[in-house]
């Protein structure tokens, strides 16, 4: 099934219109100023800059928490792995499901009796949809604490904001970092082989974000609170952001999924605006025109993104698109260094002088 063919199911149309919706609520304001409307009658509402900021941040925690207390759990999987069908049988024909020179020709089973080239295949089989199903859900739990990450990031401004808590930009940085650490996790599920990975292995990358976030309040309280260096370490966090957005795109962008080239642009202009971090802060409130108008922008677009992101993945994970690339990437990589090896063999290929 097609995106185009998804939105319009049942599903599809539920995400969409609850996105839409979300995208309605945090725009009125925006559009009420840019039609000189000052305020909101029964109740009054002023539509000042600051009233604007915290809607957009009330509106994107309660979207956020939508979509990771409601959405990010469901997803398909292959089911009764513990054995191969028989229907089964022309995918793991096709397949290099393990390494090329990891298998012996021939192998015994318990009673050293020679087990034939077919159940030695079948047997390969059920291993790899295990470890296709463990690593599908390993990105799973991962798009879900990404969300949840999301979540905490915004609930922390919100309270910010609000004044309900203190500013601490280490703590907002290191929010976003988590968050930006889990769109790297995602990109490795999706491009290295991750089924043999337990927690420990995870902790020891999220132990990097851990030190990051003691040199920043170490670095902070020895300059006794510079803005130079607050201001720094944002801008590595946003950039930090946008790497690990723009490899989760690009690693999502594969044939096997086929997302439509339109949609893959505008998930790259996504991870593109994080780097844009430093210079939008929603506590930020220079009161120039040409600053607040940018900030608007900007912030109604990574909405917006942000819902096209969560849709398109939705779409990936409910149709069985992820599961297909799960299967094909990881032949693939079995067998492309010795398809490589053969190629060079049999084309010659050499260096040639521009002339």
């Amino acid at each position: 099934m097609s995106f185009l063919e998804w939105i319009k199911t049942k599903t599809g149309k539920l995400h969409v219109s609850i996105s839409a919706a979300f995208t309605g609520l945090i725009s009125i304001i925006p559009i009420l100023r840019l039609f000189g409307i000052d305020h909101i009658p029964l109740p009054v509402i002023r539509t000042t800059q600051d009233t604007w900021l915290v809607t957009n941040l009330a509106v994107h925690f309660a979207f956020i928490g939508y979509v990771t207390f409601f959405t990010s759990y469901k997803y398909s999987h292959i089911q009764e792995t513990n054995k191969a069908d028989l229907i089964e049988r022309p995918i793991w024909e096709r397949l290099t499901l393990t390494p090329p020179n990891s298998k012996p020709p021939e192998r015994e089973d318990k009673g050293g009796n020679s087990i034939q080239d077919d159940e030695i295949r079948s047997a390969d089989w059920i291993k790899f949809k295990i470890g296709v199903n463990k690593v599908v859900k390993q990105f799973v739990w991962f798009w879900a604490l990404a969300w949840f990450s999301w979540f905490l990031n915004y609930g922390y401004m919100l309270a910010e904001r609000t004044q309900l808590l203190g500013k601490n930009q280490a703590t907002q940085n290191l929010l976003n970092n988590v968050n930006s650490l889990m769109f790297v996790f995602l990109f490795m599920t999706l491009t290295v082989s991750t089924s043999k990975y337990g927690i420990l292995f995870w902790g020891k990358l999220v132990s990097f974000v851990l030190a990051a976030f003691g040199i920043e309040l170490v670095s902070t309280f020895a300059t006794h609170g510079s803005a130079g260096v607050g201001r720094t370490f944002t801008i590595l966090s946003g950039l930090f952001a946008a790497t690990a957005l723009a490899a989760f795109v690009g690693s999502i962008n594969s044939k096997f999924i086929n997302i439509p080239i339109w949609l893959v642009g505008t998930l790259y202009l996504y991870a593109a605006l994080q780097s844009l971090y430093v210079f939008v802060e929603p506590g930020d409130t220079t009161g120039a025109l040409l600053v607040e108008t940018t900030e608007i922008v900007i912030t109604l677009l990574a909405f917006v993104l942000k819902a096209i992101l969560f849709v398109t993945v939705t779409w990936i994970l409910r149709t069985g698109r992820l599961v297909y690339f799960m299967i094909e990437e990881s032949s693939l990589n079995f067998a492309k260094d010795k398809s490589f090896s053969e190629f060079l063999k049999i084309l010659r290929i050499g260096e040639a002088e521009l002339t």
